[in-house]
């Protein structure tokens, strides 16, 4: 009992143990950032070719995740003429709401994709822009149960997280949670037993410590491959936009659109309804 109790770290004075407590912990965030780093497999992977087949859908669930895909999912449907813009008349006066619908010349569906066939279903009735993100009733959700293929397909070409770094931050977090949880609750309760010293100090280093732990262990969505190549694409369409005759083709108006959520050229951020007006200017 005595050597529990008495020992290098319980004899050791608060103001020493919270300056070794946090060497020790910045020691460990610091070896935990960089194995998590070095743990993504993917920051020696070269980029694919610029002749390589882009999907929009993936850019888009790359970029924004479903939200990104909804909305791309909506323009695209206007631009091929399956979806409409659509305002009541009776609210004209008064400005009128932003709606799309299905347009009523179109009886074959059998050609759309599962997400393009849900956007379409979606439609069911006359829809307002806005509630195309809506929590409850949006097309995210909808189509967010709908993008196992596209996540797959990322997941293969290593543009999303890799499940060595999963790992790598599992195993990161438990062993420094419970190293700096151990240490500072065993010089706690020492010191509660000898009745020595004030642990207030220690007790916020602990819990800074285990934030430490949480920010640089925390998911995210792409792997280094996968922000490198979105900057890419970036870079890319910054080239095929000063070319006029390519701010007109489909397939780099849709990838803007996966990109930015807006098709215009030179990166324009605008709101989602500006940008599905588009395609029915561009109809005539």
């Amino acid at each position: 009992m005595q050597t529990i109790l008495h020992n290098i770290l319980t004899d050791l004075e608060l103001p020493y143990f919270l300056l070794m407590y946090t060497g020790i912990g910045l020691v460990g965030l610091t070896a935990g950032a960089v194995a998590i780093w070095l743990c993504d497999g993917t920051r020696d992977v070269d980029l694919p070719d610029d002749d390589d087949a882009i999907d929009p859908y993936q850019i888009a669930f790359l970029k924004g995740g479903a939200n990104r895909v909804a909305q791309l999912v909506i323009f695209d449907l206007i631009a091929l003429g399956y979806l409409e813009r659509w305002s009541p008349k009776g609210f004209r006066l008064f400005g009128a709401p932003k709606m799309v619908r299905r347009n009523a010349t179109i009886f074959d569906v059998s050609t759309l994709s599962t997400i393009q066939r849900a956007a379409w279903d979606w439609c069911s009735r006359a829809r307002l822009l806005s509630e195309v993100h809506h929590r409850n009733v949006g097309l995210s959700k909808m189509i967010a149960t709908r993008c196992d293929a596209l996540q797959a397909a990322l997941t293969t070409q290593r543009y999303l997280e890799t499940p060595r770094r999963q790992l790598a931050c599992k195993l990161t977090k438990g062993t420094l949670s419970t190293a700096l949880v151990t240490l500072g609750l065993y010089k706690l309760v020492a010191m509660a037993i000898i009745g020595r010293g004030e642990s207030v100090g220690l007790i916020l280093l602990m819990a800074i410590g285990l934030l430490g732990a949480a920010i640089i262990c925390r998911r995210v969505r792409l792997s280094d491959l996968g922000h490198r190549y979105l900057i890419h694409l970036e870079l890319r369409d910054q080239d095929v936009a000063a070319d006029a005759l390519a701010c007109d083709r489909p397939t780099d108006r849709l990838l803007r659109m996966a990109l930015y959520g807006t098709s215009e050229p030179h990166h324009i951020t605008s709101r989602l309804d500006k940008c599905i007006e588009e395609p029915e200017l561009s109809h005539g």
